[in-house]
């Protein structure tokens, strides 16, 4: 993050810089992140959890197109939600940084559960 960037202003700015399409940028908005798996574990205290779904107008264009049975391609591009893989951004209270966790489809070989920013070496 920045100096004095506050952690969804970073997450908002480094989606911008890695999302190429800049017409995804403006109809993908920043929301929190919910995993969609019936287990699935809130985030610990302290932690928040993002990730970037399509704006009304842009799912109803997407969904039109979509061939039922079909897994959709990630609709707010590589950094965004997808719909058959686990990826968000993640912030920690107190922390300089945020982090993209990407675990991908199956069980992940880490748990993303137990991910911390450590401070800066000195």
């Amino acid at each position: 993050m920045r100096a004095g960037e506050k952690p969804e202003v970073a997450i908002k700015r480094v989606f911008s810089e890695h999302t190429p399409d800049k017409s995804l940028v403006a109809r993908c908005r920043l929301e929190p992140y919910k995993d969609e798996a019936p287990e699935a574990k809130r985030a610990p205290a302290g932690m928040a959890r993002y990730t970037f779904l399509p704006n009304a107008a842009l799912k109803k264009e997407l969904e039109a197109k979509q061939d039922p049975g079909d897994i959709p391609e990630p609709p707010c591009g590589d950094w965004g939600y997808t719909p058959d893989g686990i990826q968000y951004f993640e912030t920690h209270a107190g922390a300089s940084k945020i982090l993209f966790v990407r675990a991908g489809q199956d069980e992940p070989m880490f748990d993303e559960q137990t991910l911390r920013i450590l401070p800066k070496a000195k």
